[in-house]
């Protein structure tokens, strides 16, 4: 071995490409095949012609070494300042990363890949913009759906920190903490997302100097322990989570008052705080239609639906004044709800109310208005013909019940157990004799039947961790 070929390499950045270049004019001058320098080399021709194309995104050093050997070369015609490569634009760097960042948030996951590739062979382990590097890297995973993998790189950036103080105060590695606990709930994993929380908040809590981005923080991790809390059923933990988030947001004008608001709204409800969870939805409704987060409001809306229909008594208030919207002839919320089974559900239910409470006038003009907003379906025309029960109009009644029974086949909304009532309803009122009296039996056996449960599911209602 030449004494040049035993020289230590200093962990200099080698450029693939500029590498490659140098091998191939070396091989080439020396009249020396791909498949020879396989033979003298072991290092396998598909490899050898990968290494000279710059594919590889590092240059190993001990297969260069071979290879220099075999070519009797100096290692350092392989490796030396022309090799090297190029020091990184640090503005393009920047720029590409915040590049990455809007078209993750768009879904253009294909480019985000490749501009990751490319970042990768500029930027290696000690760069500054390493750290930025990995969290894009988890964040790509997290939201392509791998989310093992948006673990590890989280993972491998906070295991960079020198100390648990870093962890927290250098901001990249905290908002990759933050999202490695969002991923970890997203995993079904609440417990480790709980107690990854708590150990977070203990250390924001202990620094005894607090860069300007912890209550930002402190206000999000609480937040989001809040909803963690929630999902696992223990909503007095919840609820001073939501408080403690509350107070930092506002020292600070985070603006997550309206998330919040709508946190409490559902934890209140929970704790059967009937008027505190009306009025914390009715002001993060507010809010949302105001910064036109429509995701947001439309879980709220349908929060709103399903706390009514529960608990009609208790949300009266926000009942009646559901019903004035209706029969103002506007939307209470836009296309969205007015899509929503459950929407429909409500104002059907309000229309039922008032007939049983004999306000008649006021049922015809709900009825009116659903037919004339659209909101209509099998169930609001068995209504009607209990409207017109109530009224005697025993001809009306029976043409709306017969109504009814057509619609049902094409009725997506209305559950099997109302559909079974139109059904029977309808036949009470057209059989006579013998058949009536089955018919009349089977109805009050159908009606002392289990009531089917409204679909109310916790985690349809609650919105998603904030990173």
């Amino acid at each position: 071995m030449s004494v040049q070929n035993s020289l230590v390499i200093s962990p200099v950045d080698y450029d693939p490409v500029k590498v490659g270049e140098a091998l191939r004019r070396i091989r080439n001058h020396k009249d020396i095949s791909l498949l020879e320098l396989s033979t003298r080399t072991g290092i396998p021709q598909s490899k050898l012609s990968y290494i000279e194309n710059g594919k590889y995104k590092k240059v190993k050093i001990e297969d260069i070494r071979v290879i220099a050997e075999a070519l009797d070369s100096g290692l350092k015609e392989l490796l030396n300042p022309s090799t090297e490569r190029d020091a990184p634009d640090d503005g393009r760097i920047e720029r590409e990363i915040e590049t990455i960042r809007s078209y993750l948030l768009l879904g253009r996951y294909i480019e985000v890949a490749e501009m990751i590739r490319i970042l990768e062979t500029d930027i290696s382990p000690g760069n500054k913009y390493f750290p930025f590097l990995l969290k894009a890297k988890g964040d790509y995973s997290r939201l392509n759906g791998d989310k093992k993998n948006a673990l590890r790189q989280y993972d491998k950036l906070e295991a960079q920190a020198p100390s648990s103080y870093e962890k927290v105060s250098n901001k990249t590695m905290l908002e990759a903490i933050v999202a490695s606990i969002c991923t970890l709930y997203e995993m079904g994993e609440v417990a480790s997302a709980i107690d990854k929380s708590i150990k977070v908040i203990d250390l924001l809590n202990k620094s005894e100097n607090e860069p300007p981005h912890f209550n930002r923080y402190k206000a999000i991790i609480y937040y989001n322990l809040a909803i963690f809390y929630t999902a696992s059923l223990q909503f007095y933990l919840a609820k001073n989570m939501a408080e403690k988030a509350i107070e930092y947001s506002n020292t600070d004008g985070i603006g997550l008052e309206s998330h919040i608001n709508y946190l409490r709204a559902i934890v209140l409800f929970y704790r059967m705080d009937w008027s505190g969870s009306e009025q914390c939805l009715y002001e993060a409704i507010k809010d949302f239609r105001l910064k036109n987060n429509t995701r947001l409001l439309t879980k709220a809306l349908l929060a709103q639906h399903a706390f009514i229909l529960s608990r009609p008594r208790e949300y009266h208030g926000t009942l009646r004044a559901l019903e004035n919207i209706i029969l103002q002839g506007t939307e209470p919320c836009g296309e969205t709800c007015k899509r929503n089974p459950l929407y429909h559900q409500i104002l059907n239910s309000t229309i039922e109310k008032n007939i049983l409470d004999l306000n008649l006038d006021r049922a015809n003009q709900l009825l009116d208005a659903m037919y004339r907003l659209g909101h209509s379906n099998s169930k609001t025309r068995y209504l009607q013909a209990k409207y017109f029960e109530a009224r005697n109009n025993h001809e009306q009644v029976v043409s709306a019940l017969k109504k009814a029974t057509e619609e049902i086949e094409f009725d997506q909304e209305t559950s099997n157990y109302e559909k079974g009532m139109i059904a029977l309803e309808y036949l009470n009122h057209t059989v006579s004799g013998k058949e009536k009296d089955l018919i009349s039996l089977t109805q009050r056996n159908f009606q002392q039947s289990e009531l089917p449960q409204m679909p109310f599911i916790l985690n349809d209602l609650l919105p998603s961790p904030i990173d």
